[in-house]
């Protein structure tokens, strides 16, 4: 790598770097491209030349993040024989991540933007897909249809654990990471358990 391709890695690691603490300290939406050179003390358009906005920004750390969290929580349900382990270390994985201090507050204080933004990302589509194919793997998802409903299933059980963490912290319950994770995954496994037929 040539000399001035380094300088544009460290300028550009630099930027998402400050916009993560400035995200975090007041939101993307109150953060602008102003206060994001100034911090960095770079001109204006030495910023465009890496991003278009700060929206921009956002995405590649949203894309950065879910790409990091995508591979450590592949690794951690590698060796579950269960749906129970499975769901367990997906969860407490994803809690773990997020719940280091720069990353809480740029998770509550980007609630809107994450929702909007998950759900279009194909690295979070990526591990909707890869939930889907391991429940199949370990053929216990109770009465759920390989179809449609196993679609649902997954969407929901990626979806919750951010949820959770999101409320969590607006509410005055108290809970560790790993109680939080052994809830959501007793809880679900429990709703895969096969169900009563109405007599």
């Amino acid at each position: 790598m040539s000399k001035r391709e380094q300088n544009k890695q460290v300028v550009r690691s630099r930027l998402l770097e400050e916009s993560l603490k400035l995200f975090s300290e007041k939101g993307a939406i109150n953060t602008t491209v102003a206060d994001i050179v100034e911090v960095c003390g770079i001109g204006r358009g030495t910023f465009y030349n890496y991003f278009h906005d700060v929206n921009h920004v956002m995405n590649v750390l949203l894309e950065e993040m879910y790409t990091e969290i995508r591979v450590i929580i592949k690794e951690a349900r590698e060796n579950s024989t269960n749906v129970y382990q499975m769901l367990y270390s997906s969860f407490k994985c994803y809690l773990d991540y997020v719940s280091d201090n720069e990353y809480k507050h740029f998770h509550q204080r980007n609630q809107a933007y994450i929702r909007s933004a998950s759900y279009e990302n194909k690295v979070i589509r990526s591990v909707i897909i890869e939930m889907q194919d391991d429940l199949k793997k370990l053929k216990d998802f109770g009465e759920f249809k390989e179809t449609y409903e196993l679609q649902l299933l997954s969407v929901i059980l990626v979806a919750t654990p951010v949820e959770m963490f999101l409320n969590i912290h607006k509410t005055n319950i108290k809970t560790t990471n790993e109680e939080l994770a052994a809830f959501m995954a007793k809880l679900f496994t429990k709703a895969m358990k096969p169900l009563k037929q109405p007599v």
